[in-house]
């Protein structure tokens, strides 16, 4: 084990002591005060939420889906209508028509089965975060042993 992180943790702790209005800390003290400003154990906590929350976007694609796309165009177009007045003895009469466009696309989907597919991602995302949670725990154990190493 290299001498810098311990020597880094000794002096840690002489000015927790040093900074404290009642004079020393208890041994529980520093290994709190430790624990909360060690940057290797914050983004340890990060990298656990970030494997948390893809257990969640795991099952994403089992939820149901709701695509609308509508739109409204007015081209250029024109044509004629042809309409007959037979008793007036117009056959062919022909009236120009504009021809707006209009859509609506609705489209509804739900996976329901995907080959297993999902059930892996989900169970590999889980594992995922249980080894997220095992990090943070072993890297947050190691640091109370340092801790205490330096207090007494």
């Amino acid at each position: 084990m290299p001498a810098r992180p311990t020597l880094a943790l000794v002096a840690l702790a002489a000015c927790l002591v040093c900074a404290r209005p009642g004079g020393a800390l208890t041994l529980d003290q520093a290994q709190a005060e430790a624990l909360a400003r060690n940057p290797a154990l914050r983004a340890l906590d990060d990298r656990v939420r970030a494997a948390q929350a893809r257990c969640a976007q795991a099952l994403a694609p089992f939820l149901p889906r709701l695509d609308v796309d509508g739109q409204h165009l007015f081209q250029g177009q024109y044509g004629s209508t042809d309409i007959a007045f037979p008793a007036f003895g117009f056959n062919d009469l022909a009236f120009p028509t504009a021809f707006p466009q209009d859509t609506l696309d609705v489209r509804v989907g739900w996976t329901v089965f995907d080959g297993w597919r999902g059930v892996r991602g989900r169970q590999a995302a889980l594992a995922e975060a249980r080894a997220a949670l095992l990090q943070r725990s072993y890297a947050a154990e190691r640091l109370r042993f340092k801790v205490a190493t330096a207090f007494y």
